[in-house]
Order: C-alpha cells, then sequence, then structure tokens
C-alpha cells in the first residue's frame, strides 16, 4: 500500500500515557485544494502501534473524528477502537460515506501504558 502524505494523521506519534486524551499530529482536510478522492470512492482509517512499552495490562483507545471545521468541540465520534498491548497491531476501518470535512484521532490511555508510538493514515484501499 502507498500511503500519501496528505492523508497521514499521525507518523510514530508518541502515544500518551496518563488518561488525557491527545489529539493526532495531522488534521486531514478532505476538502483540501488538490486532494480529488472521487466522489464515491471509500476511504478506510489505518493505525500500526509501531512499538509499545508496558509494565502490565492497558488500553489504548482510538477515536477517530470528523468536523465542519478543523477543531470543532463537536466532532462526531466515527468509531473508536480499544487495542490491547500489543506491538504490531493494526487496524483498517472504513469510514462513513458521510464524513466531514475534516477528520482527527484522539487518543487516550489507560493501564500501565509507559511509553509507545503510532503511524495513522487514511488511504482508498
Amino acid at each position: 500500500m502507498i500511503t500519501d502524505i496528505n492523508m497521514l494523521l499521525a507518523e510514530d506519534q508518541t502515544l500518551p500515557t496518563d488518561g488525557t486524551p491527545v489529539i493526532s499530529e495531522n488534521v486531514i482536510d478532505l476538502g483540501a485544494a488538490g486532494l480529488d478522492l472521487g466522489a464515491g470512492t471509500p476511504i478506510y482509517f489505518n493505525a500500526i502501534i509501531t512499538t509499545l512499552s508496558t509494565s502490565g495490562s492497558n488500553t489504548l483507545t482510538l477515536e477517530v473524528r470528523d468536523g465542519a471545521a478543523a477543531a470543532a468541540a463537536d466532532a462526531l465520534i466515527l468509531f473508536a477502537a480499544f487495542c490491547p498491548h500489543t506491538t504490531g497491531l493494526k487496524i483498517k476501518c472504513p469510514l462513513p460515506s458521510d464524513v466531514a470535512r475534516y477528520v482527527s484521532m484522539y487518543m487516550t490511555a489507560s493501564g500501565t501504558l509507559t511509553a509507545g508510538t503510532i503511524t495513522a493514515f487514511l488511504s482508498l484501499d
């Protein structure tokens, strides 16, 4: 799979460890000039836990959100994934066809997560 830099939500972004939600380093503007996905083209959210360090059990919650503005407080949660402590874990999920213009990812850790990184992006396959 070829990833597009314009569709990258996070690249080896440090995972939160204190239970505070953290937004992805990038918010994707699906309405940006030059970004033509084609009408009706399915879009997929992809995430890979690239590294993870724990001292016990933990859960990482990923929320993919969309909104009409880049930092919309009323952004809808498109879906949430609960990840066990597994390095190399891959998640792929289709976004709804009526996704709003801006897409972001929020991450929250619980348990004993001490360090880790994630790469997340949108793709057409």
